[in-house]
């Protein structure tokens, strides 16, 4: 018996209900009539038999096999693909070998800027290109034919069918860029190879002058530090002793003016002739003594450094499963955890 002889009849009814968003509860062991797309892709018609049976219409019209729909088969497939229930149009594009609506079409196979070879009458070899050439054109055409489709439904799905060409038109770019990072790493591994080498050459030189050159900046140092020290506390001795001298001078002469005196400074020391090498001062040791007092000051100060922490704290603990996160929101639910009554 044909596919076209079987008229649609009351076997088909949890289908047109299932197309249109309303799936009933199925019976164990039993397969339901209608129009279907298994594994996304392959169509399958599932009808019913003068004697009863069900029959199940698998594949395309080119490769087209049928098998009785038992309970076996509801258990082990159509249990799976009852799910994926499709309009009879589109499953009947599909059996004719025109693919899914929500089939990703190739943007090379009509479009002459991605695939020169399109013209009718063309029959040149495929045109040799660089690898990044080459996605970049598979790129630039899909997205020339979103575009297209976009447009033509007004800038956003409306349909199931046209949301699932969104998710597909996606995935379709995701496999784009993994192709190109691939791709990437692919030809820069050489290059990446060849640094590492030159590195590996480099390197116990670098840190063989670079050890040398700590060593001997504190060597310096420690001669700057002592001289400085040196050279202040003659700077005070002679203070004082000026001083001490004022007090004599006005003891032996209280009518006297007082007679000013600069006080003795004492020189900063500095070393090499190269670049002039001072004392490197270093800053005290910082600390946080207090964590709620310092964060609550950041807080009321509105500090976005702090807000930025939180917000990156509070992610790990949303990813770790913490059920307890005052102050925390998910879609604008607080994230703390039921207590017990």
């Amino acid at each position: 018996m044909s596919q076209a002889a079987i008229a649609p009849r009351k076997d088909f009814d949890w289908w047109r209900a299932a197309v249109n968003g309303n799936r009933g509860d199925l019976t164990i062991g039993e397969c339901e009539c209608g129009y279907y797309a298994e594994k996304n892709r392959i169509p399958v018609a599932i009808t019913r038999e003068d004697d009863g049976s069900l029959k199940a219409w698998i594949g395309t019209k080119a490769d087209l096999r049928t098998v009785v729909a038992d309970a076996s088969f509801a258990e082990t497939r159509f249990s799976f693909f009852c799910t994926k229930p499709v309009a009879y149009d589109h499953y009947k594009a599909a059996f004719d070998g025109k693919g899914w609506p929500w089939e990703v079409p190739d943007p090379a196979a009509n479009d002459t800027d991605a695939n020169p070879r399109a013209v009718a009458g063309n029959n040149e070899p495929p045109e040799v290109m660089a690898p990044d050439q080459e996605v970049a054109r598979n790129v630039a055409a899909l997205e020339k034919q979103v575009k297209a489709w976009l447009e033509e439904i007004g800038g956003k799905p409306t349909t199931k069918v046209q949301a699932d060409l969104v998710a597909n038109y996606r995935e379709k770019f995701l496999a784009f860029e993994n192709e190109a990072e691939t791709k990437r790493k692919a030809e820069k591994k050489p290059h990446w190879d060849a640094g590492v080498a030159v590195d590996a050459k480099w390197a116990p030189i670098v840190d063989g002058a670079k050890t040398l050159k700590v060593q001997l900046w504190d060597i310096g140092q420690a001669y700057i530090k002592a001289e400085n020290a040196r050279l202040a506390a003659e700077a005070r001795s002679e203070n004082d002793r000026l001083a001490e001298a004022a007090k004599v001078a006005k003891a032996l002469n209280p009518e006297a003016p007082p007679v000013e005196v600069a006080p003795v400074v004492a020189q900063t020391v500095t070393i090499g002739t190269v670049r002039q090498v001072s004392e490197r001062k270093v800053a005290g040791l910082v600390e946080v003594a207090d964590d709620a007092a310092f964060a609550a000051f950041l807080a009321a100060e509105g500090d976005p450094d702090l807000k930025a922490c939180l917000l990156k704290v509070a992610r790990a603990k949303v990813k770790a499963n913490v059920a307890h996160l005052p102050g925390v929101t998910i879609d604008g639910k607080p994230r703390v955890a039921a207590t017990a009554a």
